[in-house]
């Protein structure tokens, strides 16, 4: 599942991150497949945006000491 959607501009470029939580049972490197390859569809449809998917297992929530981060 994807959480923690955020995105920014600076200049003409635009930014989304967000987290995926990957299933226990999955490689690390079949996570890493896929993250690329929703960066590169996203970046294809988006011209200018830059995108970044951290990789998290699902049991992990992400905790954020500034609400600003959320």
């Amino acid at each position: 599942r994807f959480d923690h959607v955020s995105t920014r501009r600076a200049g003409q470029r635009q930014y989304v991150d967000m987290h995926l939580h990957m299933p226990a049972h999955w490689t690390l490197r079949h996570a890493a497949e896929l993250r690329g390859q929703v960066e590169r569809a996203l970046m294809e449809a988006v011209p200018g945006l830059r995108a970044t998917i951290e990789l998290l297992p699902t049991d992990v929530e992400a905790h954020f000491d500034d609400p600003k981060d959320v």
